[in-house]
């Protein structure tokens, strides 16, 4: 890995005009550490541009923790920051592979890092490294607090990225849909601990929670293609469309988002589950760069996942080992591959493109494939909503049905009772000694009952007491005692049916 940054490194520092590696720090980075380097010495944040006519953006935690980087030049904190970027993405491709269950060998951690390195070839992922920006930081919190089956600090990693840029705060819809009350409550309480922070070492603060946050176009214009949120993309195409319009077709996408988020925690995929909300939340914000869709990352990874893990259950269903199931193997890999290459066609980088000869979507006259970036988003978002809705109504129609035959086998049953009472009431009339024992509403039958039953307890204390005087008077006692005995469970158990008729 260190071989290929420092090749990496050398490489790109020799393309002219370099915004990524070497002497040149990315745009967006020098933002951050000049920001910082304002704080750390009691400037404003929000009072005016930061570099040229940009501003700084984010929350008043987010100048306090780039403070921590002014005591270092600018080159060398790129440089460090590059480097730990990619390294963070490192970390959110295993994680994804253990919480999906596969196991950390060594031909799988090759395939981690060939995963790493081809999520450069994104346009989100290149697009973060060329401006130099925190998206990659902020997913790796995020995979942190949601991902580990064992997880204590669960809801401090969401709650430290929503400090530092608001939109990660829609990740802890996660939380509530798992029902991990306690990790909701830790991500609002960080949250507010992040707020209290900025207000500390801030002096401006106030400013950005009550007149910055509310001016999304100090991040971006709207018409810029670089702008990826719905938003956006219906200014570009349709002119715009009012607030209540734009808040409404929010509201659908975030309840087709909770759908799919409920179906995927109920087959515990928490790596798709988190996917799915962070490209929710790049859509439905009022403002979002292209390369806030880093959460791309950890779909591709699912998607390998799941294509290796269908065909493992073809090879095991067909029972097919040796040679044969070493090639299945190997197919369902490049098949893999093939799958991930394909679904994201819409996502690869404008360099990229221009390698294998295609035009890019910002420079298409096609709408389509101009906005095929945001109609892959929301045909992952509509799609897998949809089928989750699906899936639950079928849940329900086999819930109901269960239940329906669960009353009709109780009410099959009934007829075969009514028969067994109707044939015990035959028995009574044909004997009418016995009615006493059997009815239970008969007032002198019942007392007829215990005037029986204490004669077979005299019988039985007779027989007891005669037992030790004559050996064959002891044989005649138990036998008639058996007999009394016999006879009144037959009467209780008469009586037992009577009562539940």
């Amino acid at each position: 890995m260190a071989a290929f940054l420092w090749w990496l490194f050398n490489a790109e520092a020799t393309i002219p005009n370099n915004d990524v590696w070497g002497a040149r720090p990315p745009l967006d980075f020098v933002i951050y550490h000049k920001a910082g380097h304002g704080v750390a010495r009691g400037h404003n944040l929000y009072d005016g541009p930061v570099l040229r006519f940009l501003p700084f953006t984010y929350p008043p935690f987010a100048g306090a923790l780039f403070s921590l980087m002014s005591r270092w030049p600018v080159v060398t904190a790129a440089a460090l920051w590059q480097m730990f970027s990619f390294l963070a993405l490192v970390g959110v491709v295993f994680a994804v592979l253990v919480e999906r269950k596969v196991k950390l060998n060594a031909p799988v951690v090759a395939i981690g890092l060939g995963l790493s390195l081809a999520a450069l070839a994104l346009d989100a992922v290149r697009g973060t490294f060329f401006f130099g920006q925190i998206n990659l930081f902020l997913m790796l919190l995020v995979a942190v607090d949601l991902l580990p089956k064992w997880r204590p600090w669960a809801g401090v990693g969401v709650g430290l990225a929503a400090g530092i840029k608001l939109t990660p705060a829609f990740m802890g819809l996660n939380f509530l849909i798992e029902r991990n009350w306690r990790a909701a409550v830790v991500s609002v309480l960080t949250f507010l601990g992040t707020v209290w922070i900025g207000f500390q070492f801030v002096p401006d603060a106030k400013r950005f929670w009550t007149e910055s946050v509310f001016q999304s176009q100090r991040i971006g214009e709207e018409s810029n293609p670089g702008a990826q949120s719905i938003k956006a993309v219906l200014f570009r195409e349709f002119g715009g469309v009012s607030t209540f319009t734009w808040l409404l077709i929010v509201v659908v996408l975030v309840a087709l988002c909770i759908a799919g988020l409920l179906r995927s925690m109920k087959l515990g995929n928490r790596s798709f589950a988190m996917a799915l909300s962070g490209i929710t939340a790049a859509i439905v914000s009022p403002f979002s760069w292209f390369h806030h869709w880093v959460w791309l990352v950890p779909l591709g990874v699912c998607i390998v996942c799941l294509v290796n893990e269908k065909c493992v259950q073809f090879r095991e269903r067909k029972n097919l080992h040796g040679v044969r199931g070493w090639v299945v193997a190997q197919l369902g890999a490049l098949l893999a591959i093939v799958s991930l290459g394909v679904l994201m066609i819409p996502y690869y980088s404008k360099e990229l493109y221009g390698k294998i000869g295609w035009t890019h979507q910002s420079m298409s006259t096609n709408a389509w494939w101009r906005q095929s970036f945001m109609l892959g988003g929301l045909v992952l978002v509509i799609g897998y909503g949809l089928w989750s809705l699906g899936w639950f109504a079928r849940d329900r129609r086999a819930a109901r049905r269960s239940s329906a035959g669960a009353w009709g086998a109780a009410a099959g049953e009934k007829p075969a009772e009514d028969e067994g009472e109707k044939g015990a009431g035959k028995r009574v009339e044909a004997e009418p000694g016995r009615v006493g024992a059997e009815s239970v509403g008969d007032v002198d039958g019942g007392v007829a009952g215990e005037a029986e039953r204490e004669t077979a307890g005299d019988a039985e204390q007779k027989s007891a007491g005669d037992a030790d005087t004559e050996e064959p008077e002891a044989s005649e006692a138990k036998t008639a005692g058996s007999a009394v005995a016999a006879k009144t469970r037959m009467k209780k158990q008469g009586s037992g049916r009577s009562e539940d008729g």
